[in-house]
Formats: C-alpha cells, sequence, structure tokens
C-alpha cells in the first residue's frame, strides 16, 4: 500500500535542506499514474444462438473468445454469457456438432454488457465431425478412410415424427434399405447396408447403444414363435426414437477392419440423449393412432368351392361357387374379423445439470393395438444418462436402460392372416346342409 501525507508549509518557512521542491509534482504525477490500470478492465458478454432457419434457440453450442481460455455454452434456451471479457476488440466463435462454425468480431465496452447472436445453419458434409468408431477415443471423418452415415435423430423426430425404430430408419440414410415383413404389430423388418452379403448367413448389422454391444435378435429362431410366418427378424422396434439423440451408420467391409469380421454386414451405433447445462427441462409426448384394414366384406378376395348337390345351397353340380367368408360370418352369424385398433403412448423426460454435473432422464408407455383382436404390443422403458466431470482431465459416464415388452400374437405355423381368412375346402363338400367338417356351417371352418 502507498500512503501519501501532505503537510503544509507556511509562506515564511523555508524548505529543510535536501527536502525535494518538486513534491507537489510528483504527487500529482502518482495520481495520474492510478487510472492507467482501465486498460486492464473485462465486461461481460451476453447473447442467443438459433437455428438459421428455424430461429428456433440451440442448446450445447460452444461459444469461444479466440486467442483465451474464455468459453462457454448456451443453455436450453440457447442463451449463453461469457465472464472477463478483456474491453476491446475481440472475436467469437461460435461451434456445434453438425452446424456450420461462425465468427463474428464484436466490441466490448465496460459501461455496460455487451449482446451478441449468432445464426447457425447445417452443414451437408462436416469432415471435422467427431464420429463414433470401434476405435478408442474421438476420431473426425476426415480421418477415417470410409464414410459413416449419419441421422440426427432428434432433429427429425422434431420435424417428422415416427412411431418406432424400424420406420424412421427407413429411407434415411443412403444405402441402408428396411424391407418391411408385413402391417402386424411387433413384426421385425430386414435392415440390409448394401445389400445382402450371404445367401445362407444373417444379413442383420450389428447394433451398439453408447458403445455397448446389444441383441438385435428375437425370440423364435426355432422358427415357433414370431409374427406372421417369420420370427421377428429385429428387436430394434424395443428401441423408442425418443431415447435416441443421433445414429452413425459404419457400412461394408470398413466395419469388419473396426469391429471384426461379424460387423461385415455393417454397424449401426445408437447414441443415446444427454442432459445439458442448464435448468431442469422438462417434456411429455403423447400420442394416439388408429389400425385397420378395408372392409374385407367388400374389398377381400374371396375362396372357390366345388358345388356337389348334396347340399342346401342353391347351386348346380360341379359349379365353381365364390364365397366370401367375412361377409357369410357377419351376415349369418354377426361375425366381425377385423377391429380398429388403438395405439397409445406417453414419453417423458427431464434434463438439466451444471458443469460438473449433467442428467438426461426418459421414461416411456407404449400400447399398439393391430387390426387383429389378438395382435397387441405393449411396452414399457426407461433409461437414465448421467454425466460426471469431477476435474478437467476426467469424465464419468453412467448409463442405464429397462425395456419390458409384452407381445400377443399368433404363432408363424399358423398365422393370423392364413388360418380362416384365405379360407377354402381343399376336397369340395363346402355347400351348407351337407353336414361335412369342412363345410361353410361345420366345426371345422377356419
Amino acid at each position: 500500500m502507498l500512503e501519501l501525507r501532505l503537510q503544509s508549509v507556511g509562506a515564511n518557512r523555508t524548505a529543510p535542506r535536501g527536502s525535494p521542491r518538486c513534491m507537489p509534482i510528483l504527487v500529482a504525477c502518482l495520481f495520474l499514474l492510478v487510472p492507467g490500470s482501465a486498460a486492464a478492465q473485462t465486461a461481460t458478454v451476453t447473447g442467443l444462438v438459433s437455428d438459421a432457419n428455424t430461429l428456433v434457440p440451440l442448446s450445447g453450442v460452444e461459444i469461444q473468445v479466440q486467442g483465451t481460455d474464455i468459453n462457454g455454452a448456451t443453455n436450453n434456451d440457447g442463451r449463453f454469457i461469457l465472464l472477463n471479457v478483456p474491453v476491446g476488440e475481440v472475436v467469437l466463435t461460435a461451434a456445434l456438432i453438425g452446424r456450420r462454425t461462425v465468427e463474428q468480431a464484436v466490441t466490448v465496452t465496460a459501461d455496460a454488457a455487451t449482446e451478441v447472436n449468432f445464426l447457425l445453419v447445417e452443414t451437408a458434409i462436416n469432415l471435422d465431425e467427431i464420429v463414433v468408431t470401434g476405435t478408442a477415443g474421438e476420431q473426425q471423418a476426415r480421418s477415417l478412410g470410409t464414410t459413416v452415415g449419419s441421422l440426427p435423430v432428434a432433429e427429425t423426430q422434431a420435424v417428422a415424427p415416427r412411431d418406432n425404430f424400424e420406420t424412421m430408419l427407413g429411407g434415411a440414410v443412403p444405402g441402408v434399405n428396411v424391407a418391411y415383413g408385413g402391417g402386424h404389430v411387433g413384426g421385425g423388418n430386414n435392415i440390409r447396408i448394401r445389400g445382402a452379403g450371404s445367401m445362407v448367413l444373417s444379413g442383420q448389422p450389428l447394433i451398439y447403444i453408447d458403445g455397448v454391444r446389444v441383441n438385435s435378435g428375437g425370440p423364435g429362431a426355432e422358427g415357433t414363435l414370431g409374427v406372421g410366418t417369420q420370427s421377428p427378424a429385429s428387436r430394434l422396434n424395443d428401441i423408442s426414437p425418443e431415447l435416441i439423440e443421433s445414429l452413425e451408420i459404419i457400412k461394408g467391409p470398413a466395419a469388419a477392419t473396426l469391429y471384426g469380421t461379424e460387423a461385415s454386414n455393417g454397424v449401426i451405433n445408437i447414441i443415446t440423449k444427454r442432459g445439458a447445462r442448464g435448468a431442469p427441462v422438462f417434456t411429455l409426448m403423447t400420442k394416439v393412432g388408429q389400425n385397420w384394414y378395408r372392409d374385407p366384406k367388400e374389398h377381400w378376395p374371396g375362396s372357390f368351392y366345388t358345388c356337389t348337390g348334396r347340399g342346401t345351397d342353391p347351386c348346380t353340380p360341379g359349379e365353381i361357387v365364390e364365397v366370401n367368408v367375412f361377409k357369410r360370418d357377419f351376415e349369418v352369424l354377426g361375425m366381425e374379423h377385423f377391429q380398429i385398433g388403438m395405439p397409445l403412448g406417453t414419453v417423458g423426460t427431464v434434463s438439466g445439470g451444471t458443469d460438473a454435473i449433467r442428467y438426461h432422464f426418459t421414461a416411456g408407455w407404449d400400447f399398439d393395438e393391430g387390426p387383429v383382436p389378438n395382435n397387441t404390443n405393449d411396452r414399457l422403458d426407461a433409461r437414465a444418462n448421467l454425466n460426471w466431470l469431477p476435474r478437467e482431465d476426467l469424465t464419468v459416464d453412467l448409463g442405464f436402460g429397462t425395456i419390458r415388452s409384452e407381445l400377443h400374437t399368433t404363432t408363424g405355423r399358423q398365422p393370423a392372416r392364413v388360418t380362416g381368412f384365405h379360407w377354402s375346402c381343399p376336397g369340395g363338400q363346402c355347400e351348407i346342409g351337407t353336414g361335412t367338417p369342412n363345410a361353410l356351417d361345420g366345426p371345422f371352418r377356419g
């Protein structure tokens, strides 16, 4: 501490020998030097980062003051704040995976907070994007010798929601084909990346969720369980699209190089949602729909039988008679073979966190009901992701998920779409009143 003491000197008193006569001038110089510390003043910079097309606020955008260690990230409302920014001309950089990096020069003043806003656009091809591979650590897309297909699921679901994983994947990534097996609830589809690689072995790709391999096969490999005439080809539909942040797909032999020979059909990496810095954000989504067939009494192709003339049907022996079993069962028995299914679902999430710990919790219930009365799928799923940064060089990620799915359907050996629907008498004698088991009014009909 510098302490200055001024003493009044009388006009008739002479200064002692050796005392400086310029003391008042030195004191004035010292006071002029004190305000010189204003050159090291700092200020605050705030702003908003939004999508250039939709103007929706973007969270998780990294804001950096070039040439310094001052940085921050936007919260769930797209807002950011930077403290201790040097006063004067600075350059700010806004960067987010999947977006073009933007730089903006700004003049920071000490009298008030400086407001800076950014608009980010999507990048069609970003070679500097960080991707997930089978090797340890992060890699940039430009350093790989193959292409990695990406699908921003969270953004896609916000624009065009899909009700299950496989319909979301179909037609979304070049080179990935989803062969739909039918319209039955719970039925799996075949996923092929760059076509089939074998005529006898499975062509399904390997599935990884947050770096952990999962079993994509389902029950019924022996052929006695499943949907329709096939066993479920995949359990991917057990994974709700609301759990997924993005997908990364490695195609062809390049996947076998990273993951082994089992991955020769390709690899699908599922990256689940993570929390972001900011106050807790709650979301709730519900869905309702209908599944139905066109009226089979009018639009279903009929069946045929040969008239024998021994029954009560008014037909000529040898005549080929067409009959619509759905229409007859409705007119005679009042029976409806199909129904209007009512799919229902609810998904709730909560996410947030601080610089040290971030969290994301998801819980959902989905009940899918098909047009066939015995075809339903009831699913409960939940997932928790925690990210802890105890220090700058250490990150701890914890993820836990559980899914309970209950499927009701006919077996693959007696599918619902065949039994009683595409019906015809194998050996004739189908007329009403013949008393044969295969007759339209017999016990074996259907």
